[in-house]
This record gives structure tokens, sequence and C-alpha cells, in this order.
């Protein structure tokens, strides 16, 4: 519980569901909160334009934040009539603080704060890209009393792209990890038998939704070629749509009987505990990777290409391996590096998991976040 005085918090989520890593941290950082004796409500975003079945598959992925105790509203965020019952709720709410996650939430959540000085707008960013227009104009806006950044390339890069005035109000405060969910002791040879990986056969592994920028087209190149000389590792992907664009690539390759695509998958702890590494071979829009503190935390080590954040918690030889992006050789060159000595790069994922304890907990970004929240609103009063 909060030491001090409990704060009336509305976050604001562009997401429709949640499934993927931005909406995830939103729902930590409130059930947090709400531990932490805070008054927490979200509005989850709703798209329109999907048909019913869909809709309610959507909102009911948020089925573990209403199970926790807090309130969620589904809000068409991105239209006026939406716009116009987030300004309702704002008004009727009595909150001191809103958080928008990502850039529609914020142009939401700006344009429904027209004519009103609270409650403090935060806005929180995820990813390197350089913001739209009216994102753009909403981070420089003084509306935005804080920037939160999930990683300090995060925060520079913001800055740079948007105006270095934005400095002064962004903070970086990273996304937390289960560290009882993502534990170093859970193992799981009942699903390597159920999707045919031998017992003993070494398991790279790959946890991302297909984005072109994650470099699948660079990851499974190099993967083929560790695996044409190495005839007992496999690998497996987990991830949204990997069938569909990653699958032709496998299929091309000679490696595809021992690459198994399984698709989007909650219980993406139960999958890391099959696999002897992680790697990462994107090139872009990266905050800072959530496999990378999931692995780390279940003493998976890591492979990454030096790309935003994740330089931040992969540091070369220290806690995991890190390749430039956009190259084949380097990452199958680190594969078959981290294969030979699994002794050596077991020694860098210990050091990786007491840095993703420190500044990966959910209490670290908790306490961050009050941390912001709090010097927002003396610095209002």
């Amino acid at each position: 519980m909060t030491t001090s005085s409990p704060l009336r918090i509305l976050h604001v989520a562009s997401h429709a569901g949640v499934f993927r890593g931005g909406a995830v941290q939103a729902c930590r950082m409130a059930i947090g909160q709400l531990a932490r004796g805070h008054h927490v409500r979200m509005v989850a975003n709703t798209d329109p334009r999907a048909d019913v079945g869909t809709r309610a598959w959507q909102k009911e992925s948020w089925e573990t934040l209403r199970a926790a105790g807090v309130r969620v509203d589904h809000i068409a965020i991105e239209t006026w009539r939406g716009r116009l019952e987030l300004r309702r709720l704002i008004a009727s709410g009595g909150f001191e603080i809103l958080h928008a996650h990502r850039d529609q939430a914020l142009v939401a959540a700006h344009w429904a704060l027209t004519g009103r000085s609270s409650p403090a707008l935060i806005a929180q960013r995820g990813t390197i890209s350089k913001p739209p227009s009216w994102p753009s104009r909403a981070f420089r806006s003084s509306k935005t009393r804080a920037i939160v950044a999930v990683a300090e390339s995060v925060r520079l890069e913001l800055a740079a792209a948007v105006g270095e005035e934005l400095l002064g109000k962004t903070h970086v405060v990273y996304g937390s990890v289960d560290l009882e969910k993502f534990s170093p002791s859970r193992s799981n040879e009942a699903l390597r038998d159920e999707i045919g990986i031998p017992a003993g056969a070494p398991v790279i592994g790959s946890i991302s939704a297909y984005r072109k920028a994650k470099g699948f087209q660079y990851l499974v190149p190099a993967l083929e070629r560790v695996m044409q000389d190495r005839p007992e590792v496999h690998a497996v992907f987990v991830g949204e749509r990997i069938r569909k664009h990653v699958g032709p690539i496998v299929d091309k390759s000679e490696i595809s009987d021992r690459c198994h695509l399984v698709g989007h998958r909650d219980n993406i702890e139960d999958w890391l505990a099959i696999m002897d590494m992680t790697v990462i071979a994107a090139y872009g829009r990266e905050g800072l990777s959530g496999v990378l503190r999931e692995s780390l935390a279940m003493g998976v080590p890591v492979i990454s290409t030096d790309c935003a954040g994740n330089c931040e918690i992969v540091r070369d030889r220290e806690t995991g391996l890190l390749v430039k992006a956009k190259q084949v050789e380097p990452l199958a060159e680190a594969m078959n590096w981290a294969l030979d000595h699994p002794d050596e790069f077991k020694a860098m994922t210990e050091r990786g998991r007491q840095w993703v304890e420190e500044h990966c907990s959910t209490r670290a970004q908790i306490e961050g976040l009050e941390i912001v929240y709090r010097g927002v609103l003396d610095r209002a009063r």
C-alpha cells in the first residue's frame, strides 16, 4: 500500500485487446497501482470497424484486469463520439492523473482535455519512431505534463524527432516483468514432446508478433546456416501472424522440418521453459523488447541486435550477445558461439537476471511511475 495519499488514475489505451506487450504493460501498471491503494480505471479502445465476434474477443482479453478489481470502459477513442464520451468520463471522474498509452490515446486524451486544467496528462512512449503531426503536437503541448519512455534511447530519439525541449519532461521507467511467473525454476518437457522436439535437443527460440522490422528475413537465413551444420538443433517461433508471414520464409529454407511455428500463445513462460536461448533480429521501432526481460528473468540466455533500448539490457559479452542489425552472418556466428560455449553464455544470463530484478520488477515500475506522477502534481501545486 502507498504511504502517501491515494491517487485517482485513469489509463487510456489505444489497444483494443491485450495481445501485445504495450497492453500487457498497461494492465500491469493498473493492477500494481491498485495494489498500492490508488483508485484506478482503464479505458480500452474499441475498433468500430471490427465485427461483433472480434469485438467480443477483444473485450474478453481484458478480463484479468477486471478480475483484479479495475473497471474497464470500452470506448472508440478514435471517433468523435468516442472522444466526447471520454471527455464526459474525465469530467465526472475526479481523476488527478490521465495516463495515455500510444499515439492514438494521447491525441484522444489531449482533445478531451480542451478547456480543462486537470487531470495531469502523462504520455507513454514505447517505440523509436517519429510521431505523426498530431501526436507530435500533443507531446509538445503544455497539457502533457510528463512523458514516460521505456528506455533512455526512446527518450533521446523522441526529443531528437519532436524537440529537445521534451528532454526536461521525459522520464525513463523501464517496463516490468512478473518475476514470480517468469521464474528460473520452470521446466516443460511435456511441451517439447507435444511439438516433436527430442529430449536434449538444443532449442533456439523467437518470441515476437510478426512485423517487418522484427527482422525475420535475417533471422531465418541465420538459423539455416547454424542448423545445417547442427542437425540436432530445433527452432521455435511464437507470436501473432507468424504462420502467415514467417511460414513462407521457413518453407523455402532447408530447415523447415525442424522449425516449429506455433503462433500466438498466452503462456509465454511455458514456451520459454523449453528454450536454450532466445534471439531477436529486430532493426526498427523497438523500445525495449519484452522478451529480453522475460528471458533473462527465467534464466534463458539472449542474443539481440543492437536496436534501440535493447542495448541497455543486453550488454555484449556481459548480460548476453549483441550483434549488428540487418546482417545474417553476425547473427549466425553469435548463435554458433552460444551453442559452443553454454557455460559462459549462462554466466552472462545470471548477470542479466540481476539487472532485470533491479530495474524491471513490477515494484520498480510502479514506484517509478508514482515518482513521475507526484512530481507533476507537486509542480502544479
